[in-house]
């Protein structure tokens, strides 16, 4: 499986339409968004091309309509996103909506960009699992999860 196809299943994993759509349409979302992460990866780090930039733009407005059509929560606007957010397509720290990465890192560069070999070193490891069970029942305790909806 190639990264791209295992990112593409790990979004649709944590993708919650706010309203009825086809799987299909969740489908076509979760590959966009994978392909946009990709593409700002290689931008964030300085090495994109020209071509990649323009393409990046238009993943960017994909993964707009696709947020919107699905209603997905937790997307930043122009008003409130900080330097890692990207309005209409991710939260204001950068994470598509409900990526768990979120409850781990403060920011999308730290949690993609930063040492991904430390990150996935430490989330790997017994301590680093018991670390992110710990954050997630704090966050299901504290009632800020889906299953209390």
């Amino acid at each position: 499986m190639s990264k791209h196809t295992q990112r593409a299943a790990e979004i649709r994993s944590f993708t919650k339409p706010q309203v009825p759509v086809s799987l299909d349409k969740v489908r076509q979302y979760a590959d966009a968004a994978a392909r946009w992460e990709d593409l700002r990866k290689i931008m964030a780090r300085g090495s994109s091309t020209p071509a990649q930039d323009e393409q990046f733009l238009v993943l960017s407005e994909a993964v707009r309509s696709h947020a919107a059509e699905l209603q997905l929560p937790v997307i930043c606007t122009e008003g409130n996103a900080n330097e890692d957010g990207i309005p209409g397509c991710s939260d204001r720290n950068g994470f598509l909506s409900k990526d768990p990465a979120r409850i781990l890192f403060d920011s999308w560069s730290e949690a993609y960009l930063d040492r991904p070999r430390d990150r996935q070193r430490m989330l790997n490891s017994r301590k680093g699992r018991r670390a992110a069970n710990a954050m997630l029942q704090s966050v299901h305790d504290s009632g800020d999860c889906d299953c209390h909806a």
